[in-house]
Parts: structure tokens; sequence; C-alpha cells
């Protein structure tokens, strides 16, 4: 690998596989998988994947996303592993509650939440939470960042491990990164509810460290604003997937369309856009990102990476933890 950060990328590696190989000993279904257009959870997904793929004889019985998926589906043996990410808490509810119903419904059942971030904006609402999450007997809970693990440590009875993003596990060695030539930097810049509010110009501020540099600024692809036309007719699509999940539920064949169509699709959607989220990393030398997904896979591909915060602390938790020793990569504090 002709990576500067490659050793540092194995080591982590390691960690997950040393931390959750020993918990997955029987069949498995994989749930709350992305059914949306951020490139960073499909990493997270493709990641997963690429875990489960390589360390596990066992094998993927059922999965999901949390909008369609059908409690009653849901195999009643086996482990229940449910996607990591940033939505541990208040912000993003969809994933939140899911788990949370979830989890107190199946307390008979081996639980394992991937690597989170803990955020509660409302810190009365970790109790609510932590008395359905006590209640069950064999629950793991991975924190992504040794700030979750205390708040989950404190606040949770259940195992809590600490144990990197999955999205480490993804091996991108075949794709040659591109250095010097188009002297770009990208400024990936959240626009949704962990947007930071900087007090001044920080694309200046860039500028001024990167004189002979252009400098871009995006979200994700897929992720800017959505005009109203569109955003009406995404809520009318979804209406009607549910809608036809709910006949397909009834359907004597129902297993194997849904696991053809539902589960087969966010694969596909996963990997489209993940290599778009490559394609467009690799246009620039330089990413500076309040992304966590753009510092993560800027690393992945050796690139330059200036790592910011988002709006309460996620970025700065994760790169303290892991990233300290990481080369051509620094926090930049605002």
């Amino acid at each position: 690998m002709n990576n500067c950060n490659s050793e540092n990328i194995t080591r982590l590696r390691n960690l997950i596989v040393e931390g959750l190989q020993p918990l997955i000993t029987e069949d498995f279904s994989l749930l709350d998988i992305p059914y949306h257009n951020n490139i960073g959870d499909s990493l997270i997904y493709l990641g997963e994947q690429k875990f489960l793929t390589n360390i596990s004889p066992y094998k993927l019985l059922y999965k999901s996303s949390a909008r369609f998926g059908d409690f009653d589906a849901i195999p009643k043996t086996g482990i229940l592993l449910l996607h990591g990410g940033g939505n541990f808490g208040d912000i993003w509810h969809e994933s939140h509650d899911f788990r949370r119903q979830l989890i107190e419904e199946r307390r008979f059942q081996k639980i394992i939440i991937f690597p989170q971030t803990v955020y509660y904006k409302n810190e009365s609402l970790i109790k609510r939470d932590s008395e359905v999450y006590n209640k069950h007997p064999d629950l793991t809970i991975c924190a992504r960042d040794i700030n979750s693990y205390t708040i989950l440590k404190r606040n949770f009875k259940n195992n809590i491990i600490l144990i990197p993003d999955m999205a480490f596990c993804l091996d991108l060695d075949a794709i040659p990164a591109i250095h010097n030539i188009h002297k770009k930097i990208l400024f990936l810049q959240r626009t949704d509810l962990e947007k930071p509010n900087y007090e001044f110009s920080l694309q200046e501020y860039i500028q001024k460290a990167y004189p002979n540099y252009k400098i871009d600024i995006f979200d994700w692809p897929g992720m800017y604003y959505t005009s109203r036309i569109r955003r009406m007719l995404i809520e009318r699509r979804n209406r009607f997937f549910k809608y036809s999940y709910s006949i397909l539920k009834n359907c004597k064949y129902k297993k194997f369309i849904l696991d053809s169509s539902y589960g087969f699709e966010s694969h596909v959607k996963g990997e489209r856009l993940s290599e778009l989220g490559i394609r467009f990393i690799n246009r620039y030398d330089v990413v500076c990102s309040n992304r966590l997904h753009g510092i993560i896979l800027g690393i992945l591909m050796n690139k330059y990476v200036v790592c910011l915060d988002n709006s309460y602390g996620k970025n700065r938790n994760f790169f303290e933890t892991w990233l300290r020793d990481f080369e051509n990569c620094a926090f930049l504090s605002i």
C-alpha cells in the first residue's frame, strides 16, 4: 500500500475485528441500513458488509432499513446487528426510535449496535433511553469515540466497548489518489442539522493557508438544497413505498420480493453512492471537512486532510480518540 497512513489504518481495522468478531457467534440480521443520499452512511454500511464477509463463518439472514423495516419480518433467531453512525440521541429520530423499539421488543435476542456517536441536546432523554436499554440482558453498544464511551458507561448498564468507525474496514488500495495536479481544495461543508456556525469566513482562512490553490465549497453530492417540489415528490414516493410494503407484508412470497427489492436496492445504492463519493474526493489534493466521513474517506485515499468540527464536537472527539497519530491530517480549532 503506497499510503503514509497504512499502518494506522490497519491498526484501526484490527481493533474493529478484535472487538467485534468474538461477539458474532451465530447467524445475524443487519438492520437500519441506509436508504438515503448520505454518502457517509453508505461508506459505513459497505464497511460493515466488508467486515461481516471477511470475519464471520455465519450468514446474513435478513437486512432492512428503519424506514421500510417490518418488525414481523425480522427473524426471531440469530443476532440483531444495528447499523452504526452518528444518530444515537435526539437529533436524528428515525433511526434512534427504531433502535429503542427493537431493543424493547426483542429482549430474547442478542443485539449489537455498531459504532455510534452519542449526543443528546436534551440530556433528560438519556434516562428515558437507558431505562429501556438497561432491561435488555444481552445488548452491546459500540461507542465511536471516547466521549461517547464515557456517556454510555455513565448511564447504561449494557456491555459498552470503544470501536473505530466501520468505514475503516473498506479497502481502497486499488484506487489511485491524485496529488499535485489540480491544486484544488475541497471544503466539504455540512448543510444539515449538524452544520456549525463560524464567526468568520473560513473560506478566507483556508485561502490564506493555501494561497495558490482553488477552493470549492460543496456538501456531499445529493445533499444540496432540495426544492419544495422535489421534496414533495420524494415524500410521495416514500408514502407509495410504505403502502406497497404494507401490501407485500401479506403476500405469500413477501420474503423473496422484499429481500430482492429493498435489501438489494439498498446495497446497490450504497455502492453507487460510495463510488460517487470516491470520485468526488479524488478530484482534490486537500480535503477540509466538517463531515466525519469526508475526513475518513480523505484519509483512506491518502489525501491531505484538515478536520473541522460539526455543530456539537463529534469530529473533534473522533480525531482526539483515533486520528492524532495520522500523517497529513490535522484538526483546525475554530
